[in-house]
């Protein structure tokens, strides 16, 4: 389901946005109220040790973090190791032009 830069997304393409839209704005939304993009801000760390610090499964936040990773949140290093994406960086409380509330809210 690829585009190339300058196409308009297939009508396929856009069904496709349009029925994982609620789960992507869930990952975005859970990953801001953990706080998870701030725990990320000084470069990449592993999943165990993130869900050491916030007190959650291990499991459930590695998966979690692959929904990231789908979503554009967060780039994989190693296995179990992630890092942000400037569109990650969105989320981080104290950067210009937050939009972690937002997320919240939603």
């Amino acid at each position: 389901m690829e585009n190339t830069p300058g196409d308009s997304p297939s009508p396929t393409q856009q069904l496709h946005l349009a029925i994982t839209s609620y789960w992507r704005t869930q990952v975005i939304g859970t990953v801001a109220r953990l706080g998870i993009a701030d725990l990320l801000a000084g470069g990449a760390r592993d999943s165990d040790s993130l869900a050491a610090e916030l007190g959650v499964h291990p499991e459930a936040l590695f998966r979690l973090m692959r929904a990231g990773l789908a979503t554009g949140l967060f780039v994989a290093f190693a296995e179990r190791t992630f890092a942000l994406t400037p569109m990650g960086e969105g989320l981080c409380a104290n950067v210009p032009g937050s939009l972690r509330e937002l997320a919240i809210i939603q």
